[in-house]
């Protein structure tokens, strides 16, 4: 049950069903899974299959959070993108 008095919050590895879990009330979804792509060429291969790939995405006052993460994805390489950790402050709203 999502109380909308509260800051709602979702994990969800893949970066995909922000607008259902924002229909439902969810106010910032964390995601990963992309790597940010990882390296070179599959950069282009999960920019079509994800339309959110890395970075802080703002609709209806409510956020998408998709970090490239610390690791990698099998081989222990990036290539064209960098390991990221990221720190969120989160302000009560009045």
């Amino acid at each position: 049950m999502i109380n909308s008095d509260d800051v709602n919050i979702v994990i969800n590895h893949f970066p995909v069903f922000w607008n259902e879990f924002r229909s439902m009330g969810v106010d910032i979804q964390l995601s990963g899974h992309t790597h940010g792509g990882q390296f070179y060429p599959i950069r282009f291969l999960i920019r079509v299959m994800f339309r959110y790939v890395r970075g802080i995405f703002k609709e209806d006052n409510k956020y998408l959070v998709v970090s490239d993460g610390v690791g990698t994805y099998q081989a222990p390489i990036r290539w064209g993108t960098d390991s990221e950790i990221l720190l969120l402050r989160l302000k009560k709203r009045y």
